[in-house]
């Protein structure tokens, strides 16, 4: 995916964070600054079933907000790095979790971007099939770990001599 995926590719992965991409800019300061929100706050709680409205005092926030402030912290850190080339990463994942998109919004908004590529993903790394009109563009199978199936958009424009769907 590094060598090959043109950059700004917008691709989405498992969220148990196993797979390192570079990711845009924009997307991390987003990520550095959008933890300080009382949204941030309303939405980690939604994912643990408890619905706030408009929460006016924030208790407990930096143990509900734990992780994502690591996360923050890492996206400060990448952000200073250098990235010749960097992707626009989505999570998803099969149970509610933070910023992360569940499986059949995934499958959903993967499924738009084959009609038109400004609403959906490019490329989509999954540990199952997944409903859509294409078949995987290369399947990896590993003695260690789960069968990785990477599908891309019909029509992107590869970098390099890629093989990728060989």
């Amino acid at each position: 995916m590094l060598a090959h995926l043109p950059d700004k590719s917008h691709v989405v992965i498992y969220s148990e964070d196993n797979l390192f991409l570079p990711r845009a800019s924009e997307q991390l300061e987003t990520c550095a600054s959008g933890i300080w929100s009382t949204d941030a706050y309303a939405a980690k709680w939604a994912t643990n079933g408890v619905n706030l409205s408009r929460p006016q005092v924030l208790p407990m926030r930096l143990a509900v907000l734990n992780d994502e402030f690591f996360r923050a912290f890492w996206c400060l850190r990448e952000l200073n790095a250098p990235r010749p080339i960097s992707f626009v990463v989505e999570r998803f994942h099969q149970d509610p979790r933070f910023d992360t998109l569940n499986v059949e919004t995934m499958v959903r908004q993967f499924n738009d971007g084959l009609a038109d590529p400004a609403r959906g993903f490019d490329a989509v790394l999954v540990h199952f099939p997944i409903a859509t009109a294409v078949q995987p563009t290369r399947v990896f199978v590993s003695e260690v770990g789960p069968t990785l199936r990477l599908y891309l958009r019909p029509g992107l424009p590869l970098r390099g001599d890629s093989g990728i769907g060989r």
